[in-house]
């Protein structure tokens, strides 16, 4: 929860669309194969990402739901997958170029349901460190420093309702 709060802080998304994605993609992760930190890493990669591509905090926070419901599944489908790539054309394109194939093989890919979160985990694994790099240099918009600004607010009050007691964690 401590790392989901943080991210939601550091990257101007809701904590609870960074919790419910990770409750719904988590089981899948770990069934590949994975861990909850893959899990992790793969929802920052692709908040990153989707902050990268231009998507304002309502499109990475619809895109993330999108991701969220397509790997609990256990792939992504070609419709979320439209709407997952649509909103970080980046993800997609570090996607491709984990999984050793163009965008197009990748799109045939995802009509055809062969990007399954097995075949998916190991490139996921590998994305990471380019988009956290690039991640680190962007500017701030309007949108995203009031987005994390408010992700921070609510955390505070958060904490603060439960160190006094009022409210219990």
């Amino acid at each position: 929860m401590e790392r989901a709060a943080d991210m939601s802080a550091r990257l101007g998304v809701e904590l609870d669309t960074i919790s419910n994605s990770l409750l719904r993609f988590g089981p899948q992760i770990r069934a590949a194969g994975g861990t909850m930190e893959d899990a992790a890493n793969l929802a920052q990669t692709y908040l990153q990402a989707a902050r990268l591509s231009g998507a304002s905090t309502a499109e990475t926070t619809q895109a993330m739901r999108q991701l969220g419901q397509s790997i609990s599944k256990g792939k992504l489908n070609d419709d979320e997958y439209k709407s997952i790539v649509e909103n970080a054309p980046l993800f997609a394109n570090q996607l491709a170029q984990a999984l050793g194939v163009t965008r197009g093989e990748m799109d045939r890919m995802a009509k055809e349901g062969e990007l399954t979160v097995a075949r998916l985990l190991p490139a996921f694994r590998t994305m990471g460190g380019e988009i956290n790099q690039m991640f680190s240099t962007l500017r701030r918009t309007v949108d995203f420093s009031w987005a994390r600004m408010t992700q921070t607010w609510n955390r505070l009050t958060r904490e603060f309702l439960v160190s006094t007691g009022i409210q219990d964690r």
